[in-house]
């Protein structure tokens, strides 16, 4: 009889054990919308997280990682008011405060059009403007995770519709955050080694003293770092919050694409005169990825000569149908500046992809005349008072996103600059603060009147605005397609020309299906 009762206890312990297990199962499926077309542009972005009960308050700053290449930041979680933001997208609206108590969920959402609502410098219309659900790579959070909060369950929709959800994540990111450390420690210990013989097998090599032998080791040593350092490159993004820590393993959605790039790398020229340099937020967009180039800590200015950066891939992959057009963007970086915006004066955009050049604006007259005129400024900035300034009523020179092929600046008839408001127009633009308005740009148009040599002065066909310039900006000189006009010596391209287009013509890799269009003009 006590037999029986134990296979009695045990059959139900079994069944209990397994509705446990199916129940456990069904809660935690990952759940991928089925109302979103790749090619939708997303207008909204609505993010709902479950903090978990068994673990700590969340109340440090957490982002949500699409792979766009740009953080959307769950604002104001862990952050005071009006502490300067990094970048990023700021939600708009939220059901959230400083801190969510453990157990509590919240909602954050984001939007391109509408209210500004808590997005005091207008970060949403620019970072969204582009984005399509085709772009979105992955569903990932990002943290420093100083305490041990647990991420127990998230849903996002995009344009109202869902694009994923998952119930029962309770993924503890203290945990995750510590996992990482051990396995940076690891890596370090194993890198170590590998390293030092690598270092000496080069040092032979470059010395010429290298057997057959030492070469093919050489060659061994550095397939097997490869992986190793990328790993620990990403582990310790991961450490930083730079990259996520929890990421969707079940988010594979219909358009991922394997045919990403390895390396993508931005070169800039910033013109060489007063107020050329900026160290707002200036990124770097193709399609709906956005990329972080200039900011307070690198500013962007002429005097540094050519400025290169390489985009950082693992925020945001992208793929040969990602890449859209080339745009340079700018948003405010938090600080104080003045009642006038911080400009930022662009000469040349140059676009490698995989040592492949793919765009260049000093090959188009039209976006080379176009950089000429405009400034880009961001949407809104702080002043010197603390205040939020919107720069919505801004000249037609100034603009918040340079596109290439576009002509912005320009009179679409002739080609010439626009020109800005008379002095005692109420839209004349203010100097920037430091600069004297009195110290306005003398005229380098030659004088067809004077015999003056064909080299002296700025050729009229080449966009120089008549007057010089902005406010404050001071006497600058026109830019130099062989030198780089401000100084630097611009490096050839890789395979000794330029790209031909269309794409396909013996630079770019890839189909030219989602491939940059020349400029018009």
């Amino acid at each position: 009889m006590i037999y029986l009762s134990r296979i009695f206890a045990v059959a139900v312990l079994g069944s209990l054990t397994a509705f446990s297990l199916l129940d456990s199962a069904v809660r935690a499926e990952f759940q991928l919308g089925t109302g979103l077309e790749p090619s939708d542009p997303v207008t909204t972005v609505t993010v709902t997280v479950n903090v978990g009960k068994d673990g700590a308050d969340l109340n440090e700053p957490v982002a949500l990682d699409l792979g766009l290449g740009f953080p959307l930041w769950l604002n104001p979680v862990g952050r005071k008011t009006d502490e300067v933001l990094p970048f990023g997208a700021v939600s708009r609206t939220t059901t959230a405060k400083e801190t969510v108590p453990a157990g509590e969920s919240v909602t954050f959402t984001f939007a391109a059009e509408g209210d500004a609502g808590d997005d005091r410098l207008l970060t949403n219309p620019q970072l969204l403007d582009g984005v399509q659900v085709s772009d979105i790579s992955r569903i990932g959070f990002t943290s420093r995770a100083d305490a041990d909060w647990v991420l127990a369950a998230y849903e996002i929709r995009l344009n109202d519709k869902l694009l994923a959800s998952n119930d029962a994540v309770n993924q503890k990111a203290g945990q995750a955050q510590q996992t990482a450390q051990f396995r940076i420690t690891e890596l370090g210990l194993k890198i170590a080694p590998l390293q030092t013989e690598l270092d000496d097998l080069k040092a032979l090599r470059d010395a010429k003293l290298a057997t057959d032998k030492d070469l093919a080791r050489l060659a061994e040593l550095e397939s097997q770092l490869d992986p190793l350092a990328e790993e620990l490159r990403q582990l310790n993004g991961q450490v930083a919050a730079k990259y996520p820590w929890f990421q969707e393993a079940g988010f594979q959605p219909s358009w991922s694409s394997d045919g990403s790039a390895k390396s993508v790398k931005i070169t800039l020229l910033t013109c060489n005169h007063a107020g050329a340099d900026s160290r707002n937020y200036v990124y770097f967009r193709t399609g709906g990825k956005k990329y972080l180039l200039g900011s307070y800590e690198t500013p962007l200015a002429g005097s540094l000569g050519i400025q290169t950066f390489d985009l950082d891939l693992p925020a945001g992959p992208l793929s040969a149908a990602g890449m859209r057009g080339f745009a340079l963007g700018m948003l405010a970086h938090g600080y104080p500046y003045g009642k006038a915006p911080d400009r930022w004066h662009p000469e040349r955009l140059r676009v490698e992809v995989d040592d492949s050049v793919v765009y260049d604006s000093e090959e188009y007259p039209y976006d080379r005349k176009s950089l000429d005129a405009i400034r880009l400024i961001p949407p809104a900035h702080v002043d010197d008072q603390g205040n939020v300034v919107s720069n919505s009523d801004h000249t037609l020179r100034e603009v918040f996103v340079w596109e290439s092929g576009k002509g912005q600046g320009l009179d679409q008839a002739d080609g010439s600059p626009l020109p800005l408001p008379e002095e005692d127009d109420p839209g004349y633009p203010e100097a920037e603060p430091g600069l004297s308005e009195d110290s306005a740009p003398e005229d380098t148009t030659p004088d067809d009147s004077e015999d003056t040599a064909p080299d002296e002065g700025f050729p009229p066909d080449e966009g120089f605005p008549p007057d010089g310039g902005f406010p404050g900006e001071g006497d600058w000189y026109p830019p130099d397609a062989g030198s780089g006009g401000s100084g630097g010596i611009w490096p050839w391209p890789p395979g000794g020309g330029w790209l031909p287009w269309p794409p396909g013509g013996g630079f770019w890799p890839w189909p030219p299906g989602g491939a940059n269009p020349p400029p018009a003009g």
